[in-house]
């Protein structure tokens, strides 16, 4: 459990660090609570994606936080009603449910271009691995410029 929990955590922590920065228009904004007034209507959807998108980040960190809290001992002890192990399975639950959320909307928000768009084998020349490294290092440069700009 405790190898699978630490590349868990790695991994979400990764991706925590993205969406927060390179991400953050895809999570909750300012206005999203408001447009969830909006049903029906495209604006809703993507407010709905967003909370979804926001709560597997959430149901992410309670996994890490809960998970780090049991003892090696509960599951042998049989103490299923520990808060730590109670929050943890919650959590898991949440974020199955989240993540089947998640695709669906990204289908209905995305459509068929983004249907197409997963199943398409072919790699662009500008999605290259080999382009990686400097496309990373100029979405740093412009983040960093973005923020010295913001403040």
């Amino acid at each position: 459990h405790e190898d699978n929990g630490g590349i868990f955590v790695s991994l979400c922590l990764l991706f925590m660090g993205y969406s927060l920065f390179a991400g953050r228009l895809r999570l909750v904004q300012a206005k999203s609570l408001q447009q969830l007034g909006n049903i029906g209507h495209p604006i809703w959807w993507y407010s709905l994606h967003r909370f979804v998108n926001t709560g597997l980040l959430i149901m992410g960190l309670l996994i890490i936080v809960s998970g780090d809290a049991l003892s090696d001992d509960v599951l042998e002890d049989g103490a299923f009603t520990n808060l730590a192990y109670t929050l943890h399975l919650v959590a898991w639950a949440g974020m199955v449910l989240l993540t089947v959320a998640h695709v669906g909307l990204s289908l209905k928000v995305g459509g068929m271009p983004l249907v197409l768009s997963v199943v398409n084998m072919r790699v662009r020349a500008s999605d290259s691995p080999s382009r990686w490294p400097q496309r990373f290092f100029t979405w740093v440069q412009q983040s960093w410029q973005k923020f010295q700009r913001n403040f």
